[in-house]
Order: structure tokens, then sequence, then C-alpha cells
């Protein structure tokens, strides 16, 4: 499903400095964005960083962006969030913190979730990039191409190698899950 874009009248009331059109801006995109940068950087904390990163370089540019240039707003604002994901992060300070055994242990992820998480880790950036704004933004592959600064050759040869590679990588997922299908379809 496609994202839709931010009426003109708001996007302009935000560009002016509009507090209440910018919240209705965030409201729209937020959650995008946040779905994007973990995809991108497989963490909460790091991704809710990223995410107010993104926000924050939004805010400061906005006035900028111009809507009837080669980009949607979507883009747009996607284009920054893959900056702001990149962006290195200093890890948080552990000086002064004392673990304890009365913490909860993490919550496990289940086998499939953790292996497709590592697969895309595995991916390079640039990969990781245009495989999550076309399988799960569902960007074209112009709107790719203006996101993450490459001509739309660039996006489906990348796209075409982290395919191949989350393919290769969750094979034996892939046949395991095939094969339980293929069973239940026998047995009935």
């Amino acid at each position: 499903m496609k994202l839709p874009e931010l009426d003109e009248a708001t996007l302009a009331r935000a560009q002016a400095g509009d507090r209440s059109a910018f919240r209705a801006l965030y409201e729209r995109y937020a959650d995008v964005v946040y779905a994007f940068v973990r995809r991108m950087l497989f963490d909460d904390a790091t991704a809710e960083d990223a995410l107010q990163d993104t926000f924050v370089r939004i805010a400061r540019s906005l006035a900028s962006f111009d809507p009837r240039g080669p980009a949607a707003l979507s883009t747009w604002i996607l284009t920054i969030a893959r900056r702001a994901a990149l962006t290195p992060r200093r890890p948080p300070p552990t000086v002064g913190l004392e673990t304890t055994s009365t913490l909860p242990p993490p919550v496990e992820l289940s086998t499939m979730r953790r292996r497709l998480e590592d697969a895309l880790a595995a991916l390079s950036p640039e990969q990781r990039a245009v495989f999550v704004l076309r399988e799960c933004a569902q960007l074209s592959y112009d709107e790719i191409a203006i996101a993450v600064e490459a001509d739309v050759g660039t996006v489906r040869s990348r796209l075409h190698r982290a395919r191949a590679a989350l393919q290769e990588r969750l094979r034996d997922l892939m046949e395991h899950t095939e094969g339980e299908g293929r069973g239940r379809k026998a047995g009935r």
C-alpha cells in the first residue's frame, strides 16, 4: 500500500512554521519512517534515535522542500531517514550502570524473524536500503533512485543482488516452510 502524500495546504503551513501542520506531517509519516529505520538498524532504541534525528532534520530543512521538485514529500522524507539511519551513533554510556539478575530476560524473537533480521543485516547498507524501500515502503524504482541518490539501473541491480543474497541465506528456511506446506496439502 502506497502512502498517501500530505495535502498541499498542510505542507505549506508546515513549511511556514505552523506547529499543528508539522504535527500532522509527523503523524502521517512517523510510523513509516520508524518501520524503515528499524529495518535498517535492527534495534528499537537506535531506530527511535534515528526517527527523532530524521524529524529534527526535516524540521530544519522543510522550508526548502519544493513540492514541485523531482521527489514526492514521502520520498524526500525517506531520503532523510536513510541518511539518519546510516549516521553512526555512539553507544550509550555504561559507566555506573549495574546489571541485576532481577531483570527479566529479553523477549526472544521467533527463529524466522531472527533469521530474516540476520539476513537483512548481512546485506550492504545500500542493498538493505533499496530492499526495504521497495518491499516495505513500496516505493517505485524512480522514487527509490531519488531516495538513495543513485540511478534507476543501480537501484535495480542492488535490489536484484539483495533478493539473491536473502534467498541464498534463507534457502534452508524457505525449503523447510515449503515442505510443511506440501505436507498439509497432501494430508487433505
